[in-house]
């Protein structure tokens, strides 16, 4: 559109040069033919001098023959304004040929003014077509603009919703991944606290095997002692006990002693994996 607006400034002016030319053109022709009009003026009023002069002879020559003086048919005044008038005629002619000349040469400067003159409207006038043409254009590329600026912003703003939701989503996804990395670690601690509680319920009831069997045999022991106590009483010899057998009892006790401290050990740690499984 900017584009098209010194193409029609530059018509518009030549235009106006043309129109400005047309009308100097038809002042000359006006002063050519108000000339022509002047000049054939001239050769009427030579015409009727010539025609008055002319009477005026026949009439002194009328006039001397009744006077009885002869007239002869020489150069007379009547000759001589023919002469003149027939000179004056010419020189019309001539005058009114080159008018006619300058006449037909104003008329064809005219019609090239007015063909020209025609080309420059319809250039106008192609002109303003395109000019309306490009105008719509205009409007039709700003409405096009408007319209692919208001796409763009909801794209915009779509794409800030979607990018905001994907930084939630990131975030989210960063926290379930150390949630699940604190809850992996987690499992591997209770895996490895299940698995020494594993190894001291084992050793716990490894001990308690143990601990029955000594209690049993020290019961045993002293059960059997009992019977030979119960045998021999009604005897008169005393009960007697070896050395081998309360060094046995001895070491059982002894035994079973260490059994119970394991075994409470064993409890104290249950105990501690229980509180690191509770954290």
């Amino acid at each position: 559109m900017k584009a098209a607006r010194p193409a029609i400034a530059l018509l518009a002016l030549a235009a106006l040069a043309c129109l400005g030319w047309a009308l100097w053109l038809k002042k000359q022709n006006a002063a050519l033919i108000q000339q022509s009009g002047t000049v054939e003026m001239t050769g009427i009023q030579a015409r009727q001098r010539a025609a008055a002069l002319e009477t005026e002879n026949l009439d002194l020559r009328r006039r001397l023959e009744a006077a009885g003086i002869e007239t002869r048919p020489s150069d007379t005044p009547s000759t001589a304004s023919a002469h003149a008038a027939e000179a004056a005629r010419l020189d019309a002619v001539r005058a009114l040929a080159e008018l006619q000349k300058r006449f037909d040469a104003a008329q064809t400067q005219v019609q090239s003014l007015q063909s020209a003159r025609l080309e420059l409207e319809s250039s106008l006038d192609s002109a303003n077509a395109d000019r309306k043409r490009l105008a719509g254009s205009e409007t039709e590329l700003k409405e096009s603009l408007a319209s692919s600026r208001r796409i763009v912003e909801a794209l915009e703003s779509e794409l800030k919703t979607k990018t905001d939701r994907v930084a939630s989503l990131e975030s989210d996804l960063r926290r379930a991944r150390d949630a699940s990395s604190a809850e992996t670690r987690r499992g591997s601690q209770i895996a490895a606290i299940l698995a020494s509680f594993d190894d001291v319920n084992r050793r716990r009831e490894n001990t308690l095997t143990s601990l029955q069997r000594r209690f049993r045999d020290l019961t045993d022991a002293y059960r059997a002692l009992a019977l030979r106590f119960d045998t021999q009483r009604d005897g008169q010899a005393p009960v007697q006990i070896s050395s081998g057998e309360v060094s046995r009892m001895s070491n059982t006790v002894q035994s079973a002693e260490d059994d119970l401290r394991q075994l409470n050990t064993l409890n104290a740690e249950a105990q501690r994996l229980t509180r690191r499984l509770q954290q």
